[in-house]
């Protein structure tokens, strides 16, 4: 039952809503999407969240 509970609240892209990847770096966490739609950065010592909405046109690091 918990794993069903996790499986709907777990972070997921907007556009194609496969499951956010997440990766921590020493300042702030990162969850991406793994096919570059979205990103999302939290930096969570400035209590601030960055995100970004890629579109098909615009170049991705």
């Amino acid at each position: 039952m918990s794993g069903l509970f996790k499986k709907w609240f777990a972070p997921k892209c907007p556009v194609c809503q496969k499951p956010l990847a997440a990766d921590r770096e020493p300042v702030c966490h990162i969850k991406k999407c793994p096919d570059g739609h979205y990103r999302e950065e939290s930096y969570y010592t400035l209590g601030v969240r960055v995100t970004y909405h890629y579109n098909s046109n615009e170049q991705r690091e």
